[in-house]
């Protein structure tokens, strides 16, 4: 995946608590996200794990 999350944001509208869990869970692991309103399950998984520790990554380098 190409994509680069700002701030903790990932694609696809994802949110920090998304990003949060992606760090917290095994690098194995998949965070599923429901959306009622459109009926749809939504999942992270390892490749956007690997996004969201590449900007931490980074933040925490320009430190």
């Amino acid at each position: 995946m190409t994509a680069r999350i700002r701030l903790g944001l990932l694609p696809q509208g994802g949110s920090r608590g998304i990003a949060r869990a992606l760090v917290c869970t095994g690098p194995h692991s998949q965070v599923r996200v429901y959306d009622a309103a459109a009926d749809d399950v939504t999942v992270y998984g390892a490749a956007e794990r690997a996004i969201v520790l590449t900007e931490v990554s980074a933040l925490l380098t320009a430190s």
